[in-house]
């Protein structure tokens, strides 16, 4: 009698797991060495060493100390941890893996022994990687039967891209949950064969485990246990593809970013009067002025200079008339140039009023109340301007509104009445609200010299903000397919790219 069949009914009476099924060992290439050979002889050969009570005893002591520990396991990690390293007291294996089912079909290597972590680009990892992939045996592997493989025939016969393995003897023990599910399986590798006596103890310990993965894996509900059932690799990819089909048709608002900046409703503007040079500026940007307050002067040598001409012309063109008219009285002839010097006093009187009109202009004065917003003294002040230049706003700062400034190549329909987010530079985090009132039909250069469509917008909320904040706005035009969302700027590049 064999020692086998012993330490079999020893491990069903010690464990409350259901005996597993005998052990399915799986031949190799059909060019590989017969059981009659000196090398297959050994293999299968029971040494005087293995019947020893002694150690035999010590096998199964290391079996129940593995059971117990298997079972106080805190949580699956240490479950794993202890399935690839404390599994050595027992098989006597070099190395070891844990893999586990993947949600889109076959095996992943996920634990090994004597590392914290697995290196997926480990020329042994990807090789075993690839072996668990092959369709020569994942249906072996799928119907959970415990296998013995030699590594370097088998990657020989399907032709594998690694051939060589320093460890060859390869045993697969699936390990299953108390439903029949393989959750887990224990890869282990030998130099040497694998001797029976391992492998009849390993089976009832693989049933250990499973209850012990059982039992600290998280409960998933019954319709997504028929779901990951169900799905492969094919079936999913088939169900990203229709989502995708779904989703790329799913309507969305189309948007887009621009810069925004918190302006005056309805200023008031401040133009240049006159041609000249801007002399002096009295009050500092947004400083409150009051209606008549004198906010700009513009520099009046020249218009002081011409109404001083204009009027000693006047005193001339004067005195020239009165002396005509004296004249009159007494001669004929003086009679006939009392028109004339009446005109000519006509027109000094013409000149020296549109010249004092033009120094009363070198200054201006605020035509209501309000904030005065323009960039900055140093910016106006020796600057020459032309009649109606804009110099600056005055603004009620209890009425504002939004600014937005949409770049041409972001350019999208804006309706009256769309909706704005605005992000403020100073509270990125939170979002204002607004309501497009008018939008220009005609691109303007920006101060940074691009080309815009200018829109405002009045806040949903009807409290104003202070003039000067500036952000980015989300402006949101009409619904448009998801697809043509995600791809309208790749489109227009190949478009503008090869004229299509």
């Amino acid at each position: 009698m064999t020692i086998a069949p012993k330490i079999m009914r020893i491990g069903k009476h010690a464990s409350a797991s259901v005996p597993p099924e005998p052990m399915r060992v799986i031949e190799g290439p059909s060019n590989a060495p017969g059981p009659t050979t000196p090398h297959n002889d050994t293999s299968m050969r029971t040494s005087p060493s293995e019947t020893d009570p002694t150690k035999l005893s010590g096998s199964i002591s290391h079996y129940f100390d593995l059971e117990i520990e298997a079972r106080q396991c805190a949580d699956l990690d240490a479950l794993r941890f202890a399935i690839v390293n404390s599994t050595r007291r027992l098989a006597e294996f070099d190395q070891a893996f844990l893999a586990e089912p993947a949600i889109t079909g076959g095996w992943r290597i996920t634990r090994a022994s004597s590392v914290s972590k697995i290196d997926r680009s480990a020329s042994l990892v990807r090789a075993l990687d690839t072996w668990l992939q092959h369709p020569a045996h994942a249906a072996v592997l799928h119907r959970g039967e415990p296998r013995q493989a030699h590594l370097e025939r088998e990657a020989v016969e399907w032709d594998l891209r690694t051939k060589t393995f320093t460890l060859p003897n390869a045993l697969w023990l699936p390990i299953k949950a108390r439903d029949g599910r393989n959750v887990a399986a224990l890869l282990a590798l030998k130099s040497e064969n694998w001797r029976p006596q391992h492998t009849a103890l390993l089976m009832p310990l693989a049933d250990a485990y499973g209850h012990a993965w059982d039992a600290l894996a998280p409960r998933a509900s019954a319709t997504v246990e028929q779901v990951r059932g169900y799905l492969s690799k094919s079936h999913l990819a088939w169900a990203i593809a229709a989502c995708c089909l779904v989703v790329a048709v799913v309507p969305v608002p189309m948007s887009a970013l621009a810069p925004a900046e918190i302006v005056a409703a309805e200023p008031m503007l401040v133009t240049a009067p006159i041609d000249g040079v801007v002399g002096e500026i009295l009050a500092p940007p947004g400083a409150w002025v009051e209606k008549g307050a004198t906010i700009v002067r513009f520099v009046d040598v020249k218009l002081r200079s011409d109404a001083e001409v204009a009027a000693r012309s006047r005193a001339v063109a004067e005195a020239r008339y009165f002396k005509v008219v004296q004249s009159a009285l007494a001669t004929q002839k003086d009679m006939q140039e009392l028109a004339t010097a009446k005109a000519e006093l006509d027109v000094a009187d013409a000149e020296l009023a549109y010249a004092n009109e033009l120094l009363a202009r070198s200054e201006i004065r605020a035509e209501r109340a309000g904030l005065l917003i323009y960039s900055g003294k140093s910016d106006w002040i020796g600057k020459p301007v032309a009649v109606g230049e804009r110099l600056m706003e005055i603004g009620d700062p209890s009425k504002s509104e939004m600014k937005i400034e949409l770049p041409v190549s972001d350019a999208i329909v804006l309706e009256a009445g769309g909706t704005v987010s605005l992000f403020l530079d100073g509270d990125p985090l939170r979002s204002i609200g607004g309501t497009i009132t008018r939008t220009s039909f005609r691109p303007t250069l920006t101060v940074d010299q691009q080309l815009a469509f200018r829109s405002y917008a009045t806040f949903s909320d009807g409290q104003s903000r202070r003039i000067g904040l500036r952000g980015v706005a989300r402006v949101n035009g009409e619904a448009v397919s998801l697809w043509f969302y995600l791809f309208r700027r790749p489109i227009a590049a190949v478009r503008q790219r090869i004229g299509l």
